[in-house]
């Protein structure tokens, strides 16, 4: 290539990058949440030694489970010696996390869940029992630390640590306040829940989401035994460290150090990645399996070796089914490194790892839904053809044209608060392209990391853009959140790169200044976002649980509080309401947000709607009527229609009294009338 044409390619490039990144800036402003900033919330009878004294008893809990992880892991995972100490350590952490996950699960359904103390002595006995591996293990990765946080000769680089540091650490402090996030509050902390107020793992029809995987929400059910609700964050939490620990052990190993730290930092600069390391979701979990199985891939010799990233494939798909893709994208991956040594033979064991690893919580399925993949493909007594239909609508998804610009739409629009839920960073996308350009200055070796990094992530990305085509409803960029880390890996490299030549074109200069402003930015927002939240003052007891729930929540924390005053004996159905956490088990979800027209298209008339729900023992109705708004108003697929108001405006006439308003708009408190 001409002297000319390269400079012309970086000025594009140039372009590109500026484009995607003041973009970005323009619609992330740090600064918007400034309003919702309270400095000091103290509460007027704080209680800062209860306070305390539970955040100490809940990091120990989760402290007491990362070591029992570990070292289950570590006594159990052999043959991968060639891995770095922080790779191993990451990597032996989550299957031996699966392990006690899976004895969780089948204690749940056969003996049912101890008491509290009995809990504690367990958690201790097995701690005791694994001193040796939880010691061994514990040595291997403090060591691994030491070889990977050398200190970089670069200014720039020895910033970017600073920065990949501090972040996580802001989000630590983030993490033991009560639990407020949707999905968490929808069944990733309702269903350990709503098992322990059970005693056993039972099922609940009503609330469909209790048929997915459940890898995490037994290890977060355990901590909730043992502590209380606040510490599943933390372990999460622990997840997305232990990706930064793959990435960096992965990137050290390969003698690209100064790469994983970055592609640390395009991470950290993705808020919706850093906001997950604050609450209890699964996400991180799900990008740890599927890292750390391709990792296991790439430097695999053998079928044996391979079998441990089918392990870690059987987990993922435990942790989401929406890892399948990611499962065949690793089958992918498996035949092109093994295609010229017996590909079908490893791909097979591949296979079979992974689904023995996946068999706990398919057996645990057909023992309470009679489905394996309960509730999809198969249903359930509570999932009808109806609810699968509402689940995906097939025919929404949006055309090619569209499709093709997803990654300059998701770095650019994607936000928290939009129709994306996910804000994907200004840099995961971004820095892509620019391989292309620092290809000839890569080693063979690092050119085959990418080769087969891409062979892996191409395929996952195209499972996931044909479901986007299908689908509007599959366009959720979360869905790809285990590809974030290893696209960030190819970003590290390329700013790694980027700077190196002797000479430099005027677009190549411009790479890591944008990659400093992104994370400053970044911190930023960080900071904005902690501000906002303020933690520490319900944290240490300055501020009390119910006052800090009605300060984040607001008026639906307000409507849990009135349906918990029922009177004993009520049951709750809510209506465009999912999250029922803080409403207990006096309250059926409206898990699929599609009750009402659901039973309007099996039953019609409302008064037959009443005469079932009566029959099911329902004696309340909470509207969310913010809820509704919002689907009639910005759901661009939502099958309500007027026929369906006007018979929801004949139910509350005729068929309920109202018992409680909160402003009209935002939630109706109804009694069902008796049978007339």
């Amino acid at each position: 290539m001409s002297v000319n044409s390269r400079r012309l390619l970086w000025m594009l490039a140039a372009i590109w990058m500026l484009a995607m990144v003041i973009g970005y800036a323009a619609l992330h402003l740090p600064w918007v949440d400034a309003a919702s900033i309270v400095l000091l919330p103290v509460s007027e009878r704080p209680a800062v030694g209860p306070a305390l004294a539970s955040v100490l008893l809940q990091a120990a809990a989760v402290v007491l489970l990362v070591l029992v992880g570990g070292g289950t892991g570590f006594l159990i995972v052999r043959g991968l010696e060639w891995l770095s100490g922080l790779e191993t350590a990451a990597i032996q952490w989550v299957i031996g996390l699966g392990v006690v996950s899976a004895l969780i699960t089948i204690a749940g359904l056969t003996v049912g869940f101890p008491s509290r103390l009995l809990g504690w002595l367990l958690t201790l006995a097995a701690a005791a029992a694994l001193n040796q591996p939880i010691r061994r293990w514990a040595v291997q990765l403090v060591e691994g630390l030491r070889l990977a946080t050398r200190p970089p000769d670069e200014p720039f680089f020895r910033w970017v640590r600073v920065g990949v540091l501090a972040l996580p650490l802001l989000a630590l402090t983030m993490t033991l306040v009560p639990p407020t996030a949707w999905d968490a509050l929808t069944y990733h902390i309702e269903a350990p829940r709503y098992y322990l107020e059970a005693g056993r793992i039972v099922a609940n029809h009503p609330n469909h989401f209790l048929g997915f995987p459940q890898y995490t929400q037994m290890l977060f059910g355990w901590l909730m035994l043992l502590g209380g609700d606040s510490a599943p964050a933390l372990l999460h939490w622990a997840a997305g460290v232990s990706i930064g620990l793959l990435v960096v052990g992965f990137a050290h190993r390969l003698d690209h150090a100064n790469a994983g730290w970055i592609a640390c930092g395009i991470l950290l600069a993705s808020e919706s990645f850093w906001l997950e390391m604050t609450i209890p979701y699964n996400d991180l979990f799900l990008g740890a399996c599927v890292l750390g199985a391709v990792i296991i891939v790439l430097g695999a010799s053998d079928g044996r070796q391979v079998a441990w990233a089918g392990v870690l494939t059987g987990l993922a798909v435990a942790t989401k089914y929406t890892a399948a893709g990611f499962a065949v994208a690793m089958a992918l991956l498996t035949v092109w490194i093994f295609r010229r040594r017996r590909p079908l033979h490893t791909v097979t064991l591949l296979t079979a790892a992974a689904l023995l690893a996946f068999a706990p919580w398919a057996i645990k399925n057909i023992l309470l839904d009679g489905n394996p993949f309960s509730p999809l493909l198969f249903g359930t007594p509570g999932f009808s053809d109806l609810d699968a239909w509402y689940y995906l609508r097939p025919g929404t998804g949006e055309p090619l044209w569209l499709l093709v610009l997803l990654p300059i739409r998701l770095t650019v629009f994607a936000s928290e608060g939009s129709a994306y839920q996910v804000a994907v960073g200004a840099l995961v996308f971004t820095l892509l392209p620019l391989a292309a350009l620092l290809w000839s200055r890569w080693s063979e070796r690092d050119q085959h990391l990418i080769r087969a990094l891409l062979v892996f992530s191409v395929p996952a990305y195209l499972y996931w853009l044909v479901g986007a085509g299908v689908s509007w409803f599959l366009t959720q960029p979360r869905l790809l959140f285990p590809l974030f880390p290893i696209l960030a890996l190819i970003g590290g490299l390329v700013v790694e790169t980027a700077g190196t030549a002797a000479r430099l074109p005027a677009g190549e200069r411009l790479v890591r200044p944008l990659v400093a402003v992104v994370l400053l930015w970044a911190a930023a927002d960080s900071a904005v976002t902690w501000l906002a939240i303020n933690p520490l003052p319900v944290t240490v007891g300055l501020e009390r649980e119910d006052d800090y729930l009605l300060r984040r929540m607001g008026v639906h924390y307000a409507a849990m509080q009135t349906v918990r005053d029922l009177p004993d004996g009520a049951v709750t159905l809510t209506l465009w309401e999912p999250r029922v956490y803080y409403c207990g088990n006096g309250c059926t979800p409206d898990s699929m947000i599609n009750q009402w027209w659901h039973d309007r298209e099996r039953f019609g008339d409302p008064a037959a709607i009443a005469a079932q729900w009566r029959a099911e023992g329902i004696t309340h109705i909470l509207v969310h009527e913010a809820g509704l708004v919002f689907l009639l108003e910005e759901e661009p697929f939502d099958p309500l229609d007027a026929a369906d108001i006007a018979a929801l405006d004949q139910l509350r006439e005729q068929h309920m009294t109202l018992i409680w308003d909160a402003f009209g708009f935002a939630y109706r408190l109804y009694e069902l009338d008796p049978a007339r």
